[in-house]
């Protein structure tokens, strides 16, 4: 379940991130040149307990810079 798929704003960037599930926070963080995307098979089993932050990097071709 999406909550969320939006960006946000910050030091002249804008961020793309998804929100998944309920529950207590927890954020997943990628590496390399993966997007947030990168998550998707691994999010049903930690939606159900958490409510999972998946942003894309800053440098990864989907942020806009203003």
């Amino acid at each position: 379940m999406v909550v969320a798929a939006t960006y946000i704003e910050a030091n002249g960037l804008k961020i793309y991130y998804e929100v998944h599930g309920e529950g207590q926070p927890l954020v997943f963080i990628h590496g390399g040149t993966a997007t947030s995307q990168a998550w998707a098979s691994h999010l049903p089993a930690f939606t159900e307990h958490f409510l999972v932050f998946a942003p894309d990097n800053a440098d990864d071709g989907s942020p806009q810079r203003d």
